[in-house]
């Protein structure tokens, strides 16, 4: 813990991509939010394709979930995209999927 609080930007990327494995780590959810919590204060940036109102949903636990969003939040700066992905867009016209189709 001490040194994910010692950096001086955690970025969390791809949050929401797979669901946290509970049954795998049935601490998981609680040592994110101890992550979150050390940081307060600090540069942590969550890039994420879950909306704030899906978090509980997809995490379990609301009580935490409610306390994880507090403190990400605390003077913060919320950037928001819509649209298509970038990843998409750049793709060759024509081109179907990805090579592993």
């Amino acid at each position: 813990m001490r040194k994910l609080r010692a950096f001086d930007w955690l970025i969390i990327d791809e949050f929401g991509f797979d669901k946290l494995e509970r049954s795998e780590i049935s601490d998981a959810l609680s040592l994110l939010y101890k992550v979150i919590d050390a940081r307060v204060g600090r540069s942590t940036a969550v890039i994420t394709n879950v909306d704030f109102k899906d978090w509980t949903d997809y995490l379990g636990d609301p009580p935490i979930v409610m306390a994880m969003l507090d403190r990400l939040v605390y003077r913060s700066q919320i950037v928001k995209f819509d649209g298509k992905s970038y990843r998409a867009a750049s793709r060759p016209q024509g081109a179907k999927g990805n090579d592993m189709d």
